[in-house]
């Protein structure tokens, strides 16, 4: 008997992490998050501009100069070439949002009011994506600034015969979204016989809405309610509790009633099951990007920069493997837009770089409450084509919850002639020993030799977290970094690590022949002195090499290696580098002048 009875705080949890939902406006909406490569205001490290729009700096102005917000403030009026219908549309959707926004006015006339009138408007929320997969785009809007009466959730859609829009759907906003066009409303009081007891704790009465394509609007299925015999013995009619169809003795039966009829006889846990799962059918919740209703939001609609694509998965979809592309898993929560910038990297050509806020709360397979992490994709023509490797292959964080993206870069920092990315965290502390203690960590993300894929730099981005204060403080850290090694050379930490990762690649893909090449010969290998490539090459290891010895070099990272005045160590010492000079002092470049446990004992 599934039943999401957390939906609400889930939704605010959601909400929380965009801005929405009970923000105390201190900074943690869409619009407070920079839009600068640095954290500061139009810092611009390495010359890319990321700017996208005006942000608002929660004092009338703007980032870029001040001037009062009114009706036409931050209107792109470069914006992209549209189909003039799809233009259109757009436009109409900026029209209900202006008017929400500034006058707190529906297309239906209706005012669901702003309570207390000192609201803040931001706190709402909407999406412009093709929730009913009709191939067009809908308006969404998301709307709880008010009292419970006038809390609504509402669909537009645009009629292009009379060039406005149309109300598709209207209900109360503790709803659930199916990739097969059921929708779950839940009720906005809880008037009935299940609120306290029962197998799987509160029951919460819903109704269930299915799209129909013919009428391109949601019809009504069935209203759902249950009783509870920890909450009442008796009905308020005096009638006892229908013990008698509890078969799984848990205490709890339920009510369906189509639309129009009263509710049929009760049905055991057993039945509801099929029941539900009939109208199911075995559908996906669906995660709509929802963003907040900021004016630099609202006006990102008009060129399609904010739109979400659609319950098809078109601008959502995205590897199923970290790092991976061409994928269908759709990321949870919604795009943060002001932390979405337009870039050209290597191997992809101009994408846009986009983070994606965690989803609901999650539970590990042991049961234990774990945080959805924050996750990192690349747009290309409407498509994910890359989604950028996480903390672990789970994406969950334990202890520590999301805040915001603070500070985003792209900038070659391994000067290795590609652009790679930098990124600034903050997570709050929720569970364990640091329970309230924010901290913030760094994510550096680099594109290995001979791939266009990104890999998540563990070694560079742990360094940094000390100066993850702001994005100048990681240039220092990276500055600081890129010396880590002069005990032992004068090269640069980005010239011993690729050095490093072709030695790891040869050795792990037994190119041993290869591997003679960066060898200073000679060399020692397990106390054993080999003169010439010949000799080494004819070793017993080359054909036999120890497990041991190449499962060590497999968990070498490259990255932030123990070296001393003798040279550099991989794979906790299984190979030795080092800076070779001749007898003339000159630099012959890095070489490997060492290994130990290659022989089989």
């Amino acid at each position: 008997m599934k039943k999401a009875l957390c939906k609400w705080a889930a939704l605010c949890l959601a909400a929380a992490m965009l801005g929405g939902c009970g923000s105390d406006g201190t900074g943690n909406g869409l619009e407070d998050m920079g839009v600068s490569l640095t954290d500061g205001p139009g810092g611009n490290a390495d010359g890319q501009d990321s700017s996208q729009a005006p942000a608002e700096d929660g004092s009338g102005g703007t980032a870029e100069g001040g001037g009062d917000i009114g009706k036409d403030a931050g209107k792109d009026a470069s914006s992209q070439a549209l189909p003039p219908e799809k233009k259109a549309m757009y436009e109409a959707y900026v029209k209900v949002l202006e008017d929400i926004y500034f006058d707190q006015k529906f297309p239906d006339g209706m005012d669901h009011g702003l309570q207390p009138a000192s609201a803040d408007i931001t706190e709402n929320m909407f999406a412009v994506y093709d929730i009913d997969a009709d191939g067009r785009e809908e308006l969404i809007v998301f709307y709880t600034t008010t009292y419970t009466a006038g809390m609504v959730e509402i669909i537009y859609d645009y009629d292009s015969g009379a060039g406005d829009v149309r109300e598709e759907f209207l209900v109360y906003p503790m709803l659930t979204y199916y990739d097969n066009g059921i929708v779950e409303v839940e009720a906005s009081h809880n008037q009935g016989l299940a609120s306290d007891g029962g197998a799987d704790g509160n029951f919460w009465p819903y109704s269930l809405y299915r799209y129909d394509p013919e009428t391109d609007a949601y019809v009504s299925l069935a209203s759902v309610d249950a009783w509870s015999r920890g909450f009442r013995e008796e009905d308020y009619d005096g009638n006892p509790f229908p013990q008698e169809v509890d078969a799984d003795g848990d205490g709890v039966v339920y009510y369906v009633a189509t639309e129009g009829n009263e509710p049929e006889a009760p049905m055991d846990g057993a039945e509801y099951d099929q029941w539900r799962d009939s109208c199911l059918k075995g559908a996906k919740p669906i995660q709509v990007p929802y963003v907040n209703l900021t004016t630099d939001n609202i006006y990102a609609v008009i060129n399609g920069s904010a739109v979400g694509g659609g319950a098809d998965g078109d601008a959502t979809d995205s590897g199923a493997e970290s790092g991976s592309t061409g994928g269908s898993e759709v990321l949870a929560g919604g795009q943060i837009l002001d932390q979405s910038f337009p870039v050209t990297l290597d191997g992809w050509g101009g994408v846009t770089f986009a983070p994606f806020a965690p989803g609901d709360f999650m539970e590990d397979e042991n049961g234990h409450v774990c945080f959805g992490d924050v996750r990192f994709a690349l747009f290309q023509d409407g498509k994910t084509v890359a989604v950028l490797p996480g903390e672990n292959e789970e994406n969950i964080f334990y202890g520590q919850q999301f805040e915001e993206v603070l500070a985003v870069a792209f900038q070659d920092y391994n000067e290795d002639g590609r652009t790679d990315i930098l990124v600034i965290l903050e997570y709050a502390g929720v569970q364990g020993a640091n329970i309230d203690v924010p901290f913030r960590m760094v994510r550096a993300y680099a594109q290995e030799e001979g791939s266009k894929d990104f890999y998540l730099d563990r070694p560079v981005s742990e360094y940094l977290g000390s100066y993850a204060d702001s994005m100048e403080q990681i240039y220092e850290g990276l500055d600081t970094y890129a010396g880590i090694y002069a005990v032992a050379t004068d090269k640069s930490a980005w010239e011993v690590e690729r050095f490093a990762r072709k030695v790891k690649r040869q050795i792990l893909a037994r190119d041993f022949r290869g591997l003679c090449e960066e060898i200073a010969f000679p060399i020692t290998v397990d106390g054993t002195v080999y003169q010439d490539r010949e000799a080494f090459l004819g070793a017993d290891f080359i054909q036999n090499p120890n497990p041991a010895f190449l499962d060590a070099l497999q968990k070498e990272p490259c990255g932030n290696m123990f070296a001393n005045y003798q040279g550099i160590a991989m794979g906790e010492g299984k190979v030795w580098i080092g800076e070779i000079l001749d007898d003339n002092l000159v630099s012959q470049g890095l070489k490997v002048y060492g290994m130990n446990g290659l022989s089989v004992d």
